[in-house]
């Protein structure tokens, strides 16, 4: 997952082996479109190939990383990497429902992917 560490912009996408970045659930945006790794710092490419971001790992463990950078040296960022499908699924849902889950009229457990289609009558349904 990519975002403004405000984290009033967010979207999800594959980081591909060919340094390429694949777009999921969205369109994406110019300014990540290609990714490279040099020096321990996750490079991130607009379509023109031009640098945009550039990230340092904060945080790593067994399957995911947590990285925190700059957009053109001004605008912070973050990106949690999941090298699992499932991980990614099972943090899609839990993404996609927080507020749901915040107000506690959700619950996710592990393993649950998708996203949940709910219907509230006047928060008695």
């Amino acid at each position: 997952m990519f975002s403004h560490k405000n984290k009033q912009h967010q979207r999800f996408f594959q980081l591909l082996p060919d340094g390429q970045i694949k777009d999921i659930g969205g369109t994406g945006h110019d300014n990540e479109r290609f990714w490279h790794m040099q020096e321990k710092k996750l490079q991130l490419f607009s379509s023109s190939k031009e640098l945009t971001a550039v990230f340092d790992c904060c945080y790593e463990e067994v399957g995911y990383s947590y990285w925190e950078g700059l957009h053109q040296e001004t605008i912070p960022l973050e990106i949690r990497v999941y090298n699992s499908r499932s991980d990614l699924f099972d943090y899609l849902t839990k993404f996609t429902s927080r507020y749901l889950i915040d107000y506690g009229a959700l619950t996710v457990g592990n393993h649950t992917y998708g996203i949940p289609q709910l219907v509230d009558y006047d928060h008695g349904g």
